[in-house]
């Protein structure tokens, strides 16, 4: 995704190459466009036609501009703002993983969650939870992480127990782990229908992964997290989600209600068992 300010009075063209092929990656930075220009900077020009600027007012895609004056390339900012000092340099931990980048620009963050623009006015089916499986099966474990993310068996048992008078309904890539236990099965949808559903529900619940953004877009949804990659050492001592100096952290929004793969409590985290 190539992006660029335009019809602003900077003399500044805001150029990136977001990633194309993670959903989460590109997709948390989607606030962008409208915070920067409620900032005076202008529309965000989409060189690549990024699906989730389809609906987006603050872009402008084709030949409507020209980049012009200092380049910044927004994706690799983005990836180095991981390791600045945070703007708010009082704050230990961030406001939002769009403030993080905002505060280096100036930008005041009016949204602090990634947008879509689509399907935010849907009506909640009450009854209805959305389950999502499995993580970046490619994804390397990271710093103090002991295994990858993904929904264990017990956790799926756990889920259709205590979501029995719901709906439940998978989405996510059709190679993903199946849920079965008589959910109804969506694997592998076009992207914008996976988005419907996941817009629609009054529950989410999955592992740390594109689809967890996804559901960020709708401030309505309820967003329960499992996230199994930590060992409890770390849970019980260090685990802060939007930690401003330990990276890995920073994509657990305050908006999640995060739950461990232990039978017990730890830290800021609940047992799988109340998910």
């Amino acid at each position: 995704m190539s992006l660029v300010v335009t019809d602003s009075k900077s003399d500044t063209t805001f150029y990136g190459m977001f990633f194309n092929d993670k959903i989460g990656d590109s997709l948390i930075y989607s606030s962008c466009p409208e915070n920067f220009y409620n900032a005076g900077k202008g529309k965000i020009f989409d060189a690549k036609n990024a699906w989730f600027f389809d609906h987006n007012p603050y872009v402008v895609r084709g030949k409507e501009s020209t980049p012009r004056g200092q380049v910044i390339d927004m994706q690799q900012f983005a990836n180095a703002t991981t390791f600045f000092n945070y703007g708010r340099s009082g704050l230990p931990c961030f406001l939002s993983v769009a403030d993080r980048f905002n505060t280096k620009f100036g930008v005041p963050t009016r949204l602090r969650h990634p947008r879509l623009y689509k399907y935010e006015d849907l009506p909640k089916i009450p009854n209805r939870v959305v389950v999502h499986t499995t993580g970046d099966v490619n994804e390397p474990i990271a710093l103090y992480e002991d295994r990858g993310a993904f929904l264990d068996d017990h956790v799926m048992d756990v889920i259709a127990e205590n979501y029995k008078q719901y709906e439940i309904v998978q989405v996510g890539g059709k190679d993903d782990i199946p849920f079965e236990r008589g959910c109804i099965d969506k694997r592998g949808l076009p992207i914008w229908d996976s988005v419907k559903e996941i817009a629609e529900a009054s529950i989410f619940i999955g592992v740390p992964s594109g689809p967890i953004v996804i559901a960020m877009c709708f401030p309505r949804t309820n967003i329960r997290v499992y996230e199994p990659q930590f060992p409890a050492m770390v849970l019980e001592n260090w685990y802060v989600p939007m930690d401003a100096n330990f990276p890995h952290h920073q994509w657990h929004d305050w908006g999640f209600k995060i739950f461990n793969r232990y039978d017990v409590d730890l830290g800021v985290t609940y047992s799988y068992k109340k998910i």
